[in-house]
């Protein structure tokens, strides 16, 4: 079954398969990526960012449900920010270093403390799996994950 790099912006799915209340069911796959392909176009065009506004009339076609849904799960996984009423796409470096420190429990917890013993193989297990979620390379969670151990002693 082929898989797709952005996810459906209602479930989650990087497949054919979606949630069964998914707001997306039945929408073919390119729609998705190119609502998602879209909005980077254009955020990538203005590195100083824009009002939400004019990222709206600034996208090829119709703004809709779709798009917003995909500005939404974008937000979400901080690769777009706003600042001052402006919307930002992330830089691959500023994006890196955001995701580099857990700033949400328990991840946050693991990281600042550490494991204990007995949990140390689940820690790093963890961290490995923080850093594949938010997106990493495996070259760049492996750095991560063995300056975390260096740092906490784990």
């Amino acid at each position: 079954m082929p898989t797709f790099r952005y996810p459906c912006p209602g479930c989650r799915t990087t497949n054919s398969l979606h949630d069964a209340d998914c707001d997306f069911e039945g929408v073919s796959w390119p729609t998705i990526e190119k609502a998602y392909t879209d909005l980077l176009t254009v955020l990538t065009a203005e590195p100083d960012g824009m009002a939400e506004s004019t990222l709206r009339e600034a996208v090829h076609g119709e703004w809709g449900g779709l798009r917003k849904a995909a500005l939404d799960a974008l937000e979400r996984e901080q690769r777009v920010v706003e600042e001052g009423g402006r919307l930002r796409l992330l830089t691959a470096a500023e994006f890196k270093e955001l995701v580099s420190e857990p700033t949400r429990d328990p991840m946050r917890t693991v990281y600042e403390h550490g494991s204990v013993p007995g949990c140390h193989d689940n820690a790093v297990f963890a961290m490995v799996a923080w850093y594949e979620m938010v997106g990493l390379s495996w070259p760049e969670t492996r750095e991560n994950v063995v300056e975390w151990l260096r740092e906490s002693g784990a």
